[in-house]
């Protein structure tokens, strides 16, 4: 059962690792805006790290765990496909801002950034209300907890690391 689990999870990181090589590499760290993609293959193995700790703590069945994870991959490149366009319309903002030309295109692009935003939250609310009819209410607030702590946890391991070695010392001094 848990080879068959683990082949799942495999096979659907291995298709959304497809999909997310063919997309273009953003100046906004990697591909896409998501996180960990395009710095090489300790992201893709963390992701599927927290792709099995997934379908451990949500007790997902094979079928379950590819649907899921189907659903999770289209919301993430919906996502970012938007954090895409959000972050070029700002790089351009802030570039006519520099310039200070007075460019009344300026607020257009501030205005697109802002109702980005919007489509931003509006689709995680959605993709949120999905999950909550997919999962019983025990593993949604599973997956929302998980989601939240596995990420507090990747970017205090990641500021760690950048500190350098004695860091962790420093800080229980």
């Amino acid at each position: 059962m848990n080879i068959r689990i683990a082949l799942v999870v495999l096979l659907s990181t291995l298709c959304f690792a497809l999909t997310q090589a063919q997309e273009p590499r953003s100046p906004h760290g990697g591909m896409g805006g998501g996180m960990g993609r395009g710095m090489g293959g300790k992201p893709e193995r963390l992701d599927n790290f927290r792709k099995m700790r997934l379908v451990e703590l949500l007790h997902l069945k094979e079928d379950e765990a590819v649907r899921f994870f189907a659903k999770q991959g289209a919301h993430e490149e919906t996502i970012g496909g938007l954090m895409k366009t959000r972050n070029d319309m700002l790089d351009a903002a802030d570039a006519m801002a520099k310039e200070k030309s007075g460019d009344p295109e300026l607020q257009k692009k501030i205005d697109v950034v802002l109702d980005i935003d919007q489509q931003i939250f509006a689709e995680r609310q959605r993709f949120q209300k999905e999950m909550r009819g997919f999962l019983t209410p025990e593993q949604f607030v599973t997956f929302i907890s998980f989601e939240r702590n596995f990420g507090l946890q990747v970017r205090d391991a990641l500021g760690k690391m950048r500190n350098g070695p004695g860091s962790m010392r420093r800080e229980h001094d």
